[in-house]
């Protein structure tokens, strides 16, 4: 009967001890969870205060949307100068379609924008070997962003459950919170500028993999899902949209590339909206033109002002006689029940 009891008793206590080390585990979560959502918060440069202020502030007229190109390629101050229009460069490097897409579903929560700029590289549809993985950027805004927890879900089937945890959506963003607010730097409203200049000897052979992993052939989905919804989604809030592929240094990929269903799907969904589809790899202003590009890819700063002018001139060129009636842009030439 003693031993039994004892028995009992140590259950007891071994349940209480572990109900107390949950508990602990738990509180320690949340302190160290508020602490980091703090630090990741209160950040003033950098791409995750970019970030921060897309998803929960932006509320400029024209959105630039896409990878790294686009990113260190587009000024929106000379947006705003050439074409009349508030402008936030959204972008982030190393991102798929899905993350301009996440961006732009939380800006439309809350703001109709009147022109929507997004970067397609010819592949931008195509399966990659790591998926979904760099999407973890969006992981601090799944409790307050219902409308992004679609896209975070495609990590893995255990991302819900894994979000449970305060500290999780957070725990890659210490080093970058820290680093930036000892050293902010100057906001260009998105935008980041690069300076280096390539040189005109660079070896194309040797150049590294792709940071988005490697490249397969067939059509991934949900990229096409997210690229057509920018598309759609723009529309139905009256923004006027233009896919752009951008120049490049060089292209050495660019026979595999063009040859992906990638690219023509791509193309036909622009043209099945009637959007606006400019493919300007090979524009002869920018295509081998070293003082133009820090890399083979991505624009330097004097590139980046020249493209953001050419670019914004063209987006004026297309527009022609619009006008902005409310957040719509109505084309004057077409006849009322035309231009609804």
């Amino acid at each position: 009967m003693a031993g039994s009891l004892s028995t009992s008793n140590s259950k007891i206590y071994l349940a209480y001890k572990l109900v107390l080390f949950i508990v602990i585990l738990l509180v320690l979560d949340f302190i160290g969870g508020s602490l980091l959502k703090y630090l990741y918060f209160s950040q003033q440069s950098g791409d995750d205060y970019s970030l921060n202020y897309a998803m929960d502030k932006a509320n400029e007229d024209i959105l630039l949307l896409g990878d790294s190109r686009i990113h260190h390629g587009c000024i929106p101050e000379i947006f705003t100068d050439i074409l009349g229009y508030s402008s936030y460069n959204a972008a982030r490097g190393a991102q798929s379609i899905i993350f301009s897409y996440a961006v732009l579903s939380a800006i439309l929560k809350r703001h109709n924008p009147k022109i929507v700029i997004v970067d397609m590289p010819p592949n931008g549809l195509a399966k990659r070997s790591n998926g979904y993985d760099k999407l973890s950027c969006l992981l601090p805004y799944y409790r307050s962003h219902p409308e992004i927890r679609r896209f975070v879900d495609l990590r893995g089937s255990f991302e819900k459950f894994k979000l449970i945890s305060r500290v999780y959506p957070f725990n890659s963003t210490i080093l970058k919170s820290l680093k930036e607010r000892h050293k902010p730097k100057k906001d260009w409203k998105g935008y980041v500028p690069r300076h280096k200049v390539v040189r005109p000897d660079i070896d194309v052979a040797n150049q590294p993999a792709d940071m988005e992993g490697k490249i397969i052939a067939d059509l991934d989905p949900n990229l096409v899902e997210a690229y057509t919804g920018i598309i759609t989604k723009s529309i139905e809030v009256g923004a006027k949209p233009f896919v752009v592929i951008l120049p490049r240094y060089k292209y050495p990929r660019a026979e595999l590339d063009y040859k992906l269903k990638s690219y023509k799907v791509i193309k036909k969904i622009a043209a099945d909206y009637n959007v606006p589809f400019w493919d300007m790899s090979f524009d002869t202003l920018f295509y081998g033109h070293n003082e133009y590009f820090s890399d083979m890819s991505h624009f330097n700063h004097k590139g980046a002002q020249l493209f953001s002018k050419v670019l914004a001139e063209k987006i004026k060129a297309e527009l022609g006689d619009s006008i902005v009636s409310g957040n719509t842009i109505v084309d004057k030439s077409l006849p009322d029940s035309l231009s609804q």
